[in-house]
């Protein structure tokens, strides 16, 4: 089974988010962590489940929703490799993917 590694900037994004969603419920902001977290488990069986990032320049970045937020990833070797958690509205930097 493929492991699920977190980046350091896709650690940071989760907390923000906690952070930001906090500040109105910590409850839903609990709940919503699990919620991406839980989505991102259920990767490890179809690692090539999610879309092609359109918008990266990177072919071999992925991604999934979860409710408005973008869950980009790539797989690499037999890892799925989070590399960031943002806002589906927010364009992603070039430099994403790129290491």
């Amino acid at each position: 089974m493929n492991r699920i590694l977190w980046t350091d900037a896709a650690k940071r994004h989760l907390k923000q988010i906690r952070a930001y969603i906090a500040k109105d419920s910590p409850e839903n902001a609990t709940r919503f962590i699990k919620k991406i977290r839980k989505s991102v488990a259920g990767m490890q069986r179809f690692p090539e489940a999610g879309s092609k990032v359109p918008d990266a320049r990177s072919f071999h970045l992925r991604e999934i929703f979860v409710g408005n937020y973008r869950v980009v990833y790539r797989v690499v070797d037999r890892n799925i490799e989070i590399v960031s958690v943002t806002h589906g509205a927010r364009i992603l930097p070039d430099s994403l993917g790129q290491s």
